[in-house]
């Protein structure tokens, strides 16, 4: 992939200051933190819609930035499409119409993006003579995305575009996103603050804070870290399984495969063979043994990989052919004698899953 070099300084306001460095390589890097950090200033700063103090930035060959020898590469010759929160289309326009708008005012690239294959891509042809006031909020964004792609850009900035979405429809756009970025590896720099949209898409992810840069990495490995694990809300340590192999039970409730490993779940949507799934820390149990008589439908059997005490709290990590986060009680953790290498099983009620496709 090619590398994204960002070195910046911007004072925002009297009390706020961006001043951030990174590097990436990967498909997809995310600029994940809480709201107000500064994540949408180094998305306008990159594609040039926000001036700087001081710095550099630098994508692939070229220098889009160096206030020491007086450079500045105006936006639109720098190759980059951007997604917002809103789908910003133009209302007076068709689905079609503002589809060819991109595609009229597409960038010099060698990248090779068809109008006919984005609409195959994203399932446009049912909307393409219909006006965007007559779209659903899933089926703007789609819309918003497309056009962006038809410009041939050279690197795509996503800024939360599913922000707006409720959770049906996030998980139904995050599964367009993943078709457009295997279909054309186009390098992705995606802002969000929902640490499962993180895990689920980005390869690398840069963690920005106060208008800092507090820590990057590849994402497994930093969102596990205790920084991270620390936080609350959406921002805060989320696990993701990816379930395969759906089918009913002699029961006709439906199971599913994951690491080798049986799971209950709720009903998936219809045609679905495979389904990604979210539940948060606090909705497992640790046992030692598998209970003889419980209501608890799952027991995923691992190891303890490491413990991680917060103030009132421990977040276990266990792996059970992925990371898996438990958290109970410092007294829960004592009583079972916890420790890395420790087996245990780790206990989800299916009513804790929430299926995000």
């Amino acid at each position: 992939m090619l590398r994204l070099d960002v070195s910046i300084r911007r004072r925002l306001t009297s009390t706020f200051s961006l001043e951030v460095s990174f590097a990436t390589e990967a498909g997809v890097t995310s600029l994940f933190g809480p709201s107000g950090s500064g994540k949408t200033s180094i998305l306008s700063a990159i594609a040039g819609l926000l001036p700087v103090d001081s710095g550099r930035i630098r994508f692939a060959e070229r220098t889009w930035l160096d206030t020491t020898h007086h450079l500045v590469v105006s936006p639109e010759r720098r190759s980059v499409g951007l997604v917002f929160q809103d789908d910003r289309l133009f209302p007076h326009m068709t689905v079609e119409r503002n589809l060819l708008f991109g595609w009229k005012h597409r960038l010099d690239s060698p990248r090779e993006i068809s109008v006919d294959r984005v609409v195959e891509v994203l399932e446009l042809a049912p909307l393409l003579k219909r006006s965007p006031n007559a779209l659903s909020g899933g089926e703007r964004q789609r819309v918003s995305l497309g056009r962006t792609l038809l410009r041939r850009p050279s690197l795509l900035l996503m800024d939360e575009p599913l922000a707006a979405l409720d959770e049906t429809l996030k998980s139904k756009i995050l599964e367009y996103l993943e078709r457009v970025l295997e279909e054309w590896r186009l390098p992705t720099i995606y802002v969000s603050h929902n640490q499962w949209e993180v895990r689920r898409l980005a390869e690398e992810v840069v963690v920005v804070d106060a208008g800092r840069v507090v820590d990057m990495g590849p994402t497994a490995l930093t969102l596990s870290r205790q920084r991270q694990l620390a936080l609350e809300g959406p921002l805060g340590p989320s696990n993701l399984l990816h379930v395969t192999h759906l089918r009913r039970d002699e029961s006709g409730s439906w199971i599913g495969q994951c690491e080798g490993q049986t799971l209950h779940l709720p009903e998936p949507p219809a045609g679905k063979s495979d389904v990604w799934i979210t539940f948060a820390p606090n909705t497992v149990s640790l046992s030692q043994t598998v209970p003889e008589s419980s209501s608890i439908r799952n027991s995923l059997e691992g190891t303890v990989d490491h413990l991680v005490p917060l103030r009132d709290r421990v977040l276990v990590g266990v792996d059970v052919g992925i990371a898996l986060w438990a958290e109970i009680t410092r007294e829960a953790c004592e009583e079972l004698q916890l420790g890395p290498g420790r087996q245990v099983r780790c206990l989800v009620k299916t009513r804790s899953f929430t299926l995000v496709h």
